[in-house]
């Protein structure tokens, strides 16, 4: 890689031309900083506008947390993100009944930090067309959804059809 005025000026192999130095990086890989850092701009810009789950501890705290919001503020959405399993004492997401007591009408959405599961309470659950995506929407023993998203088909159709609800003014406020 031939580097001009801070800029890649020419890639490729070859002889080095003169009046260039010439760095060995070894078995090391030179990645460039105009690579996508996969952040997604307009969804983290939302989830950052969220209820963060970061220090949460149990599903008590978690229930604390998004009632705190819910009832504070007039948005449809309240979406809760950076959920850690493994941090919370039952080990598991909250269940659509428990985000429903919470909730005060609100759609709310309980998300992973690695965004491939999550949990939703009933209006979100009703807000969503879920039609053909039922693969990973588990059940209770009575064979009633209880709120979790397991596979990421139908997690991201979800969040996509939930964040789409919401006013283009809304989230180029969070931008």
């Amino acid at each position: 890689v031939i580097i001009k005025d801070k800029k890649i000026y020419k890639a490729g192999t070859g002889a080095v031309p003169e009046g260039y130095k010439v760095k060995d990086f070894g078995d090391n890989i030179i990645i460039p900083g105009i690579i996508d850092s996969h952040v997604h701009g307009c969804n983290t810009a939302v989830m950052l506008s969220g209820v963060s789950l970061m220090e949460a501890e149990s599903i008590k705290d978690v229930l604390n947390l998004i009632e705190e919001r819910c009832s504070t503020t007039d948005e449809e959405l309240v979406l809760a993100p950076f959920f850690i399993v493994p941090q919370i004492k039952e080990g598991r997401f909250p269940t659509r009944k428990e985000l429903d007591s919470v909730s005060h009408g609100k759609r709310v959405m309980v998300i992973n930090i690695t965004l491939h599961s999550s949990s939703i309470n009933t209006a979100a659950y009703e807000f969503v067309d879920f039609t053909g995506k039922e693969q990973g929407m588990t059940k209770d023993e009575d064979g009633v959804f209880n709120g979790w998203l397991t596979e990421d088909e139908v997690n991201f159709h979800a969040m996509g059809e939930l964040i789409a609800g919401m006013s283009d003014e809304k989230i180029e406020e969070y931008i």
